[in-house]
């Protein structure tokens, strides 16, 4: 409490009546601890609701477009009916639904892992690490600085930054303490220019599969609940050969489960 109280500029007393229920905060002030705790905009919406408050302010109310929205536990059911690499992240870039086609091409078991795994081990830089994205995306550089400029060019909500010390942390989890390969990442984040927030975005991915070769994709990044900054990032073959090797890599993928299923 005396660390919150701290860094949120409230009183160390202010802090101890709302944990023991003598004190409720008005919404500034919820929002100055929810700030504290690394939560995602729908995971913060949730309890800025549940305290009685509006959530933050979106272009599209709940009211005027019922049904508008994707909520989270809907997303895994949407992008499991698309044939190509599809899936689903929060502003903290967690992933939160990936279907068959993804774990696939990534040689990752999204249910599994999303069982044994906490949630910062389950953002897209975490899981690029252990995937090996810099060994299988060819064009990363270009990939990177796109989801670079993307990034700074994004209007934050005012509890939930993303500063300095957030970009470093994930630039060191998907280097894997590679220093040489840190110092790359640094380089063209730095030179990336912000562009403009839209509400769809894009940018091309090579990724070179072992056994079965390239994949050309375009990353089209669309907003899937703009209250709740959740994402759809669909991975669009651009060409017949990728859809070719699409499918031999997906093939290859059901016959992995079931192996694993019979062991």
């Amino acid at each position: 409490m005396e660390a919150v109280a701290e860094r949120s500029g409230l009183s160390y007393e202010t802090i101890r009546g709302y944990e023991n229920g003598r004190r409720s905060p008005t919404r500034g002030s919820l929002l100055r601890v929810v700030a504290l705790l690394d939560l995602s905009a729908a995971d913060a919406n949730s309890l800025i609701e549940g305290a009685g408050f509006a959530p933050e302010p979106t272009l599209y109310g709940p009211d005027e477009r019922p049904g508008l929205a994707f909520r989270v536990e809907e997303l895994q059911r949407v992008v499991e009916k698309r044939p190509w690499p599809s899936m689903a992240t929060d502003d903290t870039v967690q992933v939160v639904a990936a279907n068959r086609a993804v774990q696939a091409v990534w040689g990752f078991d999204f249910a599994k892992e999303r069982r044994r795994r906490s949630r910062l081990q389950m953002t897209m830089f975490a899981i690029g690490r252990d995937v090996g994205f810099l060994d299988h995306m060819t064009n990363w550089p270009v990939s990177f600085r796109a989801a670079a400029e993307m990034t700074k060019g994004r209007a934050e909500r005012l509890h939930l930054p993303v500063g300095p010390t957030e970009t470093m942390e994930a630039m060191r989890a998907i280097s894997g303490g590679d220093t040489l390969l840190m110092k790359r990442l640094v380089r063209v984040w730095m030179k990336a220019k912000p562009t403009q927030a839209r509400m769809q975005s894009d940018f091309p991915v090579i990724w070179r599969d072992p056994e079965h070769g390239e994949m050309r994709f375009r990353s089209i990044i669309s907003v899937a609940s703009e209250r709740d900054l959740l994402y759809f990032r669909d991975w669009h073959p651009v060409d017949a050969e990728t859809w070719q090797v699409l499918e031999k890599v997906k093939a290859r993928w059901v016959r992995s489960r079931k192996r694993t299923r019979r062991t």
